[in-house]
């Protein structure tokens, strides 16, 4: 442990250094590490989830998850690459970065159908916790058979069908809740 944390350690002061002398940062300026998740997460529609998560050292939001350590990196790099691209400042390699939360306008936009899902489905309390617009089904259920029930009281409580929603988000249900009348 303590060899893990001088290596870190070291990788962070030497990125932060060499990083004064450099205008244009890229995923390869910021160290990084890749650890080997053990069976967390919830696999979704069928597929297995995620066992290697690459992330940017002190950087703690900016990570990737894959199958493999290659795919887990690929996907760190897809994650910094957007972040760059919508124009969002980097922080210097090396130094510690805030935290960012996920947007909500479209949950706040959705608050009405939220009160009633969440309520109804859930038997939880829409203000007592923090839901974001990427906020998913899955972020509320420990298993694909609680999801499968919910998805079922869902449909028969409402009428509408989401299987179909991308990723199962909160924001597609809500959308369809107020689209049937809900």
């Amino acid at each position: 442990m303590r060899q893990q944390f001088l290596m870190s350690s070291w990788k962070t002061a030497s990125k932060l250094i060499s990083s004064y002398f450099k205008k244009n940062w890229s995923i390869h300026d910021y160290p990084t590490e890749c650890r080997q998740l053990s069976g967390q997460g919830l696999p979704g529609a069928g597929e297995e989830p995620f066992t290697w998560e690459a992330r940017i050292i002190n950087w703690y939001w900016m990570s990737g998850k894959g199958h493999t350590k290659q795919e887990a990196y690929a996907a760190l790099q897809n994650s910094f690459e957007a972040y760059q691209a919508e124009g969002n400042e980097l922080p210097r390699p090396g130094s510690k970065s805030g935290i960012v939360f996920t947007r909500v306008d479209q949950i706040n936009y959705l608050e009405p159908e939220g009160i009633i899902l969440f309520k109804e489905i859930f038997g939880m309390d829409y203000y007592g916790m923090f839901v974001s617009d990427e906020s998913t089904l899955y972020d509320f259920c420990d298993s694909k058979e609680k999801i499968q029930r919910q998805i079922a009281k869902i449909q028969e409580k409402y009428g509408i069908r989401i299987e179909d929603i991308t990723g199962l988000r909160i924001v597609g249900i809500l959308e369809r809740m107020r689209e049937a009348g809900v």
